[in-house]
């Protein structure tokens, strides 16, 4: 999460209202309200994972790091994968723009905090998913099962 002054939310409003209509104008007017609505009563700094730089925008892998750290992690092992799919991201292991484009979901699947499979379909009979889940429990007990899905827009409520 990056933290910017008030100036901040005044460039998000530039850089919106320079936007053509259509449906990045609509994500970024999203992202302005939301931040907005996050920040009510901050004088000094503002928190959002969604106040683009016009000048130097993020990148497909940055904009999915900032949503994984906008996400509470209240469960360390969540915390632990979350680390791990950053560190991915971060070292180039893990790329966005290598999930296959074909139909259906692609998941990138970690287990405590380790990158066990590359963009896969869970529905593909070879993946033999149930049987990979098995064997990473056996290795770490205490790991947990991350699909990270590579979206660039928040899920959760």
């Amino acid at each position: 999460m990056r933290s910017h002054g008030i100036e901040g939310i005044q460039h998000l409003e530039q850089f919106v209202t320079s936007l053509e209509p259509g449906e990045t104008k609509d994500y970024f007017v999203r992202c302005l309200r939301k931040a907005k609505t996050a920040n009510r009563g901050y004088k000094d700094e503002i928190f959002s994972p969604d106040v683009p730089d016009a000048e130097n925008p993020l990148t497909d892998e940055e904009r999915r790091i900032s949503l994984i750290q906008a996400r509470d992690f209240s469960d360390e092992r969540d915390a632990v994968n979350g680390k791990g799919v950053i560190a991915a991201y971060e070292s180039g292991e893990l790329r966005i723009n290598d999930k296959p484009q074909e139909w259906g979901d692609w998941y990138c699947l970690f287990w405590g905090g380790k990158k066990m499979t590359g963009w896969v379909r869970l529905e593909d009979p070879e993946l033999r998913y149930s049987e990979k889940v098995e064997q990473w429990r056996k290795e770490d007990p205490n790991g947990r099962l991350w699909f990270e899905s590579g979206l660039l827009h928040p899920t959760w409520r």
